[in-house]
């Protein structure tokens, strides 16, 4: 399909970084489609290109601003395939150690308020040697450092592509995880507000 003509046009290739799937790609393209004096958008997964054929009034900082808007790192520097596949290992590098600190901080929460649903000893052991509402402290600490932690990633690019007018998988966690998260703080910190047998708490699922 012919570019369509555009007065005083350019074209211009940007780098966009935090791409992670298909839907993403298309995130970028439709942002920036949205722009006025945007004539036509290639947004290239794997090389994590952006080529973008616009008006020369839309400075590179504006379409970079639209993408980082969106909840992508942009820049106007066209990565060599060297620089995409560092790129790439570094993210591989950031989401596996995002992984083994969710699993670190999530295994104490599961052993505190899974295990002894399952094995009635366990439960009045820490019954007798905490107390309940002790145990949702902790639970409130370890919750937390999950959801401002590892989770991060998920509010900022969840929240994100909320703000843009196109929700994503990781617009789905941060919801999820955001109201099981919000209920237990409710349930620990006030739950006279709850009502009566309902103040229980679901840190195990945020």
């Amino acid at each position: 399909m012919p570019t369509p003509a555009v007065p005083d046009a350019r074209t211009v290739t940007l780098r966009v970084e935090g791409m992670e799937c298909a839907a993403c790609s298309a995130r970028v393209a439709r942002v920036l489609s949205r722009l006025d004096g945007v004539a036509e958008v290639g947004v290239n997964l794997a090389t994590e290109r952006a080529t973008v054929h616009a008006r020369s009034d839309l400075s590179d900082r504006q379409l970079a601003e639209v993408i980082e808007r969106a909840g992508f790192r942009a820049s106007t520097e066209a990565p060599s395939p060297a620089e995409v596949a560092g790129a790439k290992d570094a993210d591989r590098d950031r989401q596996r150690r995002r992984l083994w600190w969710a699993v670190g901080l999530t295994l104490p929460i599961w052993a505190l308020d899974m295990v002894p649903m399952a094995i009635p000893a366990v439960h009045d052991w820490l019954m007798s040697t905490l107390g309940s509402q002790p145990i949702r402290w902790i639970l409130l600490a370890l919750g937390t450092a999950v959801q401002l932690g590892p989770g991060r990633h998920f509010i900022r690019t969840g929240w994100a592509a909320l703000r843009s007018g196109a929700p994503s998988m990781d617009t789905l966690v941060l919801i999820g995880t955001s109201a099981a998260y919000l209920y237990s703080v409710v349930a620990t910190l006030v739950p006279t507000v709850l009502p009566a047998g309902a103040d229980h708490v679901y840190f195990e699922a945020a």
